[in-house]
């Protein structure tokens, strides 16, 4: 009986160790393709159908410094909603990311535009603000 209640306790403890934990999601595809000091690619999809590709290089900024790293990239995931996209850029000027997953802000209210437009504003954010 003991053993029997020995081996139950052991159990219950591999579970609550155990399940807290994020599954591990093989990697079914890697290809790498590195040049030292230069470009490189990155292509990796897991079991679960997530994706991912990156490429960078250095970049000379000339007089302003550098090099810097200049990357972008995009991945996917499946989601309980559909699969989830974003493409991304990072460099001198900072890292932007897109996808439909990502917020954005409201359009802005067209009397406010029309405002906007008498006074020759060019509006802060939104469309039309680039």
């Amino acid at each position: 009986m003991q053993t029997i209640l020995f081996l139950a306790l052991c159990g219950l403890g591999i579970f609550a160790v155990t399940e807290g934990k994020p599954p591990v999601i093989p990697i079914t595809e890697l290809d790498v393709k590195l040049v030292p000091a230069g470009p490189y690619d990155v292509k990796a999809v897991g079991a679960d159908g997530q994706q991912t590709l990156e490429k960078g290089t250095l970049k000379d900024l000339g007089d302003k410094g550098g090099p810097v790293s200049v990357k972008s990239g995009e991945f996917s995931y499946p989601s309980k909603t559909g699969t989830v996209n974003e493409k991304w850029t990072a460099d001198e000027k900072g890292f932007v990311a897109e996808g439909s997953h990502i917020p954005t802000s409201p359009p802005i209210p067209e009397a406010i535009r029309r405002e906007l437009e008498e006074n020759h504003v060019k509006p802060p954010f939104g469309p039309g603000s680039s």
